[in-house]
């Protein structure tokens, strides 16, 4: 039984051959001992090497950058193993403006950003909201899906497809939670 039948088989609630095995996203520095990089080099799930990668090169090839991320996934599910690929949204533009704060802290586009944790944090965001604000903003927004979001995606179900089972997080639940 291959990956993509093992999970298909569980989520029909049938037995697989084992359980699969499924990771949400691993750390920069997981991620660097797993492909043998200093943790730097590592793209995936790291917003801090695409931070300051922005502040040092002149000009990011998104469509490299995008495969590149698309690969390191590949061979980190490969690697450990496992059954169930989590495509993640690729990076779709760049910040018009990014200034370093300090070793851990960035100003992206007006706001503060701190990685800590393994998670990049927005510090300029509300300590609460207000709940009909919130819906009020939901209900008069227009949603504009930049198709590049995809290319990550694209990559691992071509990659992937019939070998490996692959999602996506397309209503943001995760993203929030684990980086922004």
């Amino acid at each position: 039984m291959n990956s993509w039948e093992r999970v298909l088989k569980a989520m029909q609630l049938s037995i697989p051959d084992r359980i699969p095995l499924y990771e949400t996203e691993t750390s920069p520095k997981i991620s660097s001992v797993i492909l043998g990089k200093n943790e730097d080099e590592v793209m995936v799930h790291n917003p801090r090497a695409f931070y300051d990668m922005v502040m040092s090169v002149r000009e990011i090839d998104l469509d490299k950058l995008n495969e590149r991320i698309a690969n390191e996934i590949l061979t980190i599910c490969g690697k450990l193993g496992l059954d169930w690929i989590r495509g993640i949204g690729a990076y779709d533009g760049i910040p018009r403006e990014v200034e370093k704060i300090d070793e851990l802290t960035w100003l992206i586009n007006g706001k503060r950003y701190k990685w800590s944790g393994e998670t990049m944090w927005n510090l300029d965001q509300p300590k609460t909201y207000d709940p009909d604000d919130v819906k009020r903003a939901c209900k008069s927004s227009k949603v504009t899906v930049n198709q590049k979001t995809f290319d990550v995606l694209r990559r691992l179900v071509k990659e992937a497809k019939g070998k490996m089972f692959v999602s996506f997080d397309a209503d943001g639940t995760w993203g929030p939670i684990l980086w922004t």
